[in-house]
């Protein structure tokens, strides 16, 4: 089932593309980080189950530009099973009227552990979740816990696990702005 279906505003195909920072955008990340690195993240993370997977498909590569992947065994390792599972984390939120639910950084779904994590849509409210916030800001991922994705030529496409890894991307050069990557959210895959 694709994300859609819960929810009609959010499109069923996502046009991604490298833009400049803008005020106007400060919900996107590109709206926020422009061109430059985008931090490991969730997406929708803010969501209280956030969707399982999302598909990456390329339209027009860039050679320059890679999909960043970290699994949720390498952040257990490095931030502490015992922290991550007591971390708790808040959506942003639009109005100080507007309430909110703490959200756990780990949750339990469908017989599964999964792991949200967002810098800029989630606020840290414990301790665990400060440090949780600090390992994953400062915590130099060896090669072997990292996995890069080049989406280089068109029909290039990845399915990302949004509970088990968080993913981000590389910064993107002058001559890699036409880059276009089609995304698209699932919660199962089948019919």
């Amino acid at each position: 089932m694709d994300v859609s279906l819960i929810l009609p505003s959010v499109p069923k195909v996502q046009i991604l593309r490298p833009r400049e920072p803008d005020t106007c955008l400060m919900n996107q990340y590109s709206g926020t980080y422009g061109t430059e690195e985008f931090p490991f993240h969730s997406d929708l993370a803010h969501w209280y189950v956030p969707p399982r997977y999302l598909m990456l498909r390329c339209k027009v590569g860039a050679k320059n530009v890679e999909t960043t992947l970290v699994p949720y065994s390498a952040i257990m390792s490095a931030v502490g099973e015992r922290i991550l599972k007591q971390a708790l984390v808040a959506p942003r939120r639009r109005s100080k009227e507007q309430k909110i639910c703490p959200l756990p950084v780990v949750f339990y779904r469908d017989g599964l552990f999964g792991i949200r994590w967002d810098f800029l849509f989630l606020s840290p409210l414990n301790e665990p979740a400060n440090r949780t916030s600090e390992v994953l800001t400062s915590h130099s991922w060896h090669c072997g816990l990292i996995i890069s994705v080049n989406l280089l030529e068109p029909g290039d496409t990845i399915v990302i696990d949004n509970w088990r890894m968080l993913h981000g991307r590389s910064a993107v050069p002058e001559d890699s702005k036409t880059r276009v990557i089609e995304r698209i959210y699932l919660n199962s895959f089948g019919a």
